[in-house]
């Protein structure tokens, strides 16, 4: 995975569990517990999750990302 670090890129919609996952570094399953338990910011639209790199990195990270 590329690291990005342009602001516009880091407010980009970041769609589903999958990539999610990817960009903190856990399984699918381990990221839905996650989403599923409010540990990470989220929001379902029709049946997929939603949220950018900032809100993700921020949640696992603090206000340093």
């Amino acid at each position: 995975m590329e690291l990005q670090t342009d602001s516009a890129d880091l407010d980009a919609p970041i769609w589903g569990i999958e990539n999610f996952a990817k960009i903190i570094n856990r399984t699918q399953r381990a990221t839905y517990h996650l989403v599923a338990n409010g540990k990470l910011p989220a929001n379902k639209i029709g049946d997929r999750y939603v949220s950018t790199r900032r809100k993700l990195l921020t949640a696992i990270l603090g206000e340093a990302a």
